[in-house]
């Protein structure tokens, strides 16, 4: 008799070791779940930029994707210079014969007779065959995207608040040369 008490002292006292250490578990489990999700809600999602790029052919045809058409996304403060130059009244004002380069991170604005205006691009990129463009992961803020025709003399300029995840359509066409 005292064999078999001793046995179910000894399995009662290792099923409760058990017990308590899932326990431990589950409660490691919870904490760490709640620390993920501490983080993640700290952390805002970004915003995505996107949209198809056209321009007008002819007639027949009508309207045509924009092959290697550039956009490139500005930061606001990395904009200043070109803001005071081509804002009036609250509208972008533009000659209509400009320039605007984007290569290697870098935005080149030029207008006849004045000096360029270089700018940091946060993003860029061109349009594919299908005249689609996205820039992705943009932190939110204020923006200016810059489009500009492959195949037009053609520049679009918006101004964009971007906020936590927003999908913004930017799509755009060029209309004729």
């Amino acid at each position: 008799m005292g064999e078999g008490s001793e046995k179910r002292k000894l399995m009662k006292s290792f099923g409760s070791r058990i017990l308590a250490n899932r326990i431990h578990f589950l409660f490691l489990l919870l904490w760490i779940s709640a620390c993920g999700r501490q983080e993640s809600s700290q952390t805002p999602a970004p915003a995505n930029v996107s949209g198809v790029l056209t321009y007008y052919f002819n007639s027949r045809e009508g309207s045509r994707a924009d092959i290697g058409a550039r956009a490139a996304l500005v930061r606001m403060e990395d904009a200043k210079e070109f803001l005071e130059i081509a804002k009036t009244g609250g509208s972008l004002i533009l000659p209509t014969s400009v320039g605007l380069s984007v290569s290697g991170g870098n935005v080149t604005f030029t207008t006849p007779g004045s000096n360029p205006i270089f700018m940091h691009s946060f993003r860029e990129t061109s349009a594919d065959a299908t005249g689609r463009f996205s820039l992705e992961r943009i932190p939110p803020g204020n923006y200016l995207l810059m489009l500009k025709s492959n195949h037009t003399n053609s520049l679009e300029i918006r101004e964009l608040a971007l906020n936590t995840a927003d999908l913004v359509d930017a799509s755009h066409d060029f209309g004729k040369n």
